[in-house]
């Protein structure tokens, strides 16, 4: 009876103890696991951090060294174009002058006047000219530091690499009545040879041709301070900033160190800027990228800290382009994740130990209420306890369910963007990585489009980043209206979004992006003010990695904003994106169109050099006679008349059918309605030139401009594509 008694006591008493004994030492068990978790979470997120930003600033940097280097390929293209159009300029103005004075003015004064008219033409300081040589090696027509040669022969003028140039050029206009010619010459009042390209034209009459010549380091100089314009434009909407130096330790962009642009480390004393460049120099002498760390100041707080950038050599210069971030600010916003994190992660271990004591608590209750039971029967209290251990598990199980929830939605916040709710770059990454996968396994076509917001910066600055915020919101939410279930929209940077289309080619979510473009226009978040994007589109090909759609993809992007934003750009041709929306009859015209435009605006600058018109009154000892400006005048008005003439005809016959095409017909609008016609205005205000064609431009412009914008139902912005 006695052991009776004991072993009740013990059945009794002893659930008292071991049962929040049991509870507690579970519960701290888990609450460990679930914060070693929650450490290696922290690491992974610091490493995204910190790939991320790397990433960032490397596609920052390679995206405009492939901007910098494209701009450098097409140098010589530009070259030749100019030079020619100088040469046929001339021969223009020439031919004209022949034709009007052939029949009452002999040919001395006929070869007097071209001359008079062409010695002016002169570009880049007088560096580049218009010369006039006979076919006997006559010089008819020099600049003023080579005049004491004019009227002397110079057939066997050699340039500096020994080569006959004079007897090549006549041999080319004999054999082919025009063409180029590479050759090397030493500059006015300088000792280094630098290489030039000259274009040669025949006259046709007294045995003349004509030729003009550009230094290639002159176009590259215009080049380079595009490139830097560009460059700068660049820095200033971006959050962290570019450098520039060269290879001789120059530096030539840095907005931390305005006093130092310029000047070569050997000039200058600080010690901190000199180990820099150094180790720059040092890092690419065998490579051509590289990723690496240093001591730098901080603007923003004026503190020197460690930062970590991204450097590459720019081919065909002597450049190095780079762009990096402070180790600081990776740790600023991680501080932030942090914050956040640690509130869930408290959260949730305040819901357990709540969730064991009550569990604790309850048991207590139960075990009370089985001692009282165990009282009246032992056979009931045995089965009392098997009740209770089942209900224990069943709560066990609860807490286990409840955590695998929240695993889940920590899981889900690592791979969402908080302001928006889309995917972010993490999820990008991943996603991409499997299309690319399936595409290459099954053939599986795919499309990515990349859009970005016009003019994002003014809108932060004009209404505040509340304001801006909410148009990443309401756009957000506009887009992901259109998109299939099967789609994924991510925000890849502040305001840069890519869209992931499966099983989808060009051709296909190209009506998606122009649905998308349109009714992102008509988004009315800020009350008149319209909200417009940029789209790149392409589609994945057999040679494609994951860089490489990207960095396609962000190129047709820069591309839809340097041609004039608001538009989509699924391929990248020549100077004018939209080239391929023309027939060939438009296209045709089109360029007929341009040229004429080109050696017009070229006749106008001429007219309009003030420096010319002095210096051609002092010589002369002559009022000004307009007789030539009022024939060439006349002769582009034709041009432009007969143009737009035939421009009119065909836009009357494929009223129904080509000009339903908004991008083609505002694309030509914005030229004839615009660049045509204002020359024209130009010479007329600042000269006094009347001529009735004038009138007959102007009203078939106004017939372009306004039936144009009439039928489309389009306002001027919209029709003002390319800038």
């Amino acid at each position: 009876m006695n052991k009776e008694n004991l072993f009740l006591k013990i059945v009794t008493y002893a659930p008292l103890f071991f049962i929040p004994l049991f509870i507690s030492v579970i519960s701290f068990v888990f609450i460990d696991m679930y914060n070693k978790s929650f450490q290696k979470n922290l690491e992974k997120v610091e490493d995204n951090l910190y790939n991320l930003e790397k990433q960032a600033i490397k596609s920052k940097v390679q995206n405009m060294v492939d901007v910098i280097t494209y701009e450098k390929s097409i140098i010589k293209n530009e070259l030749e174009a100019n030079v020619k159009n100088r040469v046929e300029l001339a021969y223009d103005i020439a031919k004209t002058i022949y034709e009007e004075n052939k029949d009452r003015k002999s040919q001395g004064d006929i070869k007097k006047y071209i001359k008079t008219a062409l010695k002016a033409l002169t570009w880049n300081n007088g560096e580049s000219f218009i010369w006039i040589v006979d076919y006997d090696g006559t010089f008819n027509l020099a600049p003023s530091y080579l005049k004491h040669l004019e009227g002397s022969s110079i057939i066997d003028f050699q340039d500096a690499n020994g080569r006959y140039v004079i007897q090549e050029e006549i041999s080319i206009c004999k054999n082919k009545g025009k063409g180029y010619l590479w050759d090397t010459f030493t500059k006015e009042n300088e000792t280094t040879q630098s290489e030039q390209i000259a274009f040669v034209q025949s006259f046709g009459h007294f045995n003349w041709y004509f030729g003009s010549a550009e230094y290639l380091d002159t176009a590259t100089r215009k080049s380079n301070k595009r490139l830097f314009k560009s460059l700068k434009n660049i820095d200033a909407v971006n959050n962290g900033y570019i450098f520039l130096i060269n290879e001789q330790g120059k530096i030539l962009m840095n907005k931390t160190i305005p006093q130092y642009i310029g000047k070569n480390i050997s000039d200058i004393d600080d010690n901190m800027t000199k180990n820099v460049v150094n180790k720059m120099l040092s890092s690419l002498k065998e490579k051509d990228r590289d990723y690496i760390t240093y001591k730098w100041l901080n603007i923003q707080n004026n503190n020197v800290e460690d930062k970590y950038a991204f450097i590459q050599k720019i081919p065909e210069t002597d450049w190095i382009l780079g762009s990096g971030f402070y180790l600081s600010d990776i740790q600023d916003k991680m501080a932030k994740q942090k914050v956040d994190m640690y509130a869930i992660m408290y959260s949730k271990s305040n819901n357990i130990l709540y969730l064991s004591f009550l569990i604790v608590l309850i048991a207590l209750l139960v075990s009370y209420y089985v001692t009282k039971k165990l009282k009246e029967s032992f056979s009931k209290y045995k089965k009392d306890i098997a009740k209770n251990n089942v209900k224990l598990k069943e709560l066990n199980a609860t807490l286990e369910d409840k955590v695998l929830q929240r695993t889940i939605k920590l899981e889900l916040m690592s791979i969402t963007d908080e302001l928006t709710t889309l995917y972010n770059r993490k999820h990008y990454n991943d996603k991409i990585y499997e299309l690319i996968s399936l595409y290459k396994r099954y053939n599986t076509k795919f499309s990515i489009m990349m859009y970005d917001i016009d003019n994002f910066k003014n809108i932060n600055d004009t209404y505040g980043h509340y304001i801006g915020d909410k148009v990443l919101i309401d756009m957000s939410k506009l887009v992901k209206s259109f998109l299939r279930k099967t789609d994924l929209l991510f925000r890849v940077g502040g305001e840069e979004f890519i869209i992931l289309i499966p099983e989808t080619d060009t051709e296909g979510s190209s009506l998606l992006a122009e649905k998308i473009r349109i009714k992102v226009a008509e988004l009315n978040t800020i009350k008149d003010k319209q909200i417009t994007i940029s789209i790149g589109l392409t589609e994945v090909n057999d040679k494609d990695t994951e860089d490489s759609i990207f960095q396609r993809v962000d190129r047709l992007l820069y591309y839809s904003k340097y041609n004039g934003k608001n538009r989509i750009s699924t391929q990248i041709i020549g100077d004018f994106s939209y080239s391929y929306y023309f027939d060939n009859d438009t296209k045709t015209l089109y360029e007929k169109i341009s040229g004429t435009y080109m050696n017009m605006s070229a006749f106008k600058d001429t007219l309009m050099n003030e420096e010319y018109m002095i210096k051609y009154l002092e010589c002369e000892n002559i009022i000004t006679d307009f007789t030539n400006l009022e024939m060439n005048f006349q002769h582009y008005q034709n041009e432009v008349i007969e143009l737009f003439t035939k421009y009119k005809e065909l836009y009357l016959k494929n009223l129904d059918s080509h000009f339903k095409n908004k991008k083609a017909a505002s694309y030509i609008y914005k030229f004839d309605n615009v660049d045509s016609v204002e020359p024209f205005r130009e010479l007329q205000s600042s000269f006094g030139v009347k001529s009735e064609n004038f009138k007959k431009i102007n009203d078939i412009n106004k017939f372009i401009g306004f039936d144009t914008r009439k039928y489309f139902e389009m306002d001027a912005n919209e029709l003002t594509v390319c800038k």
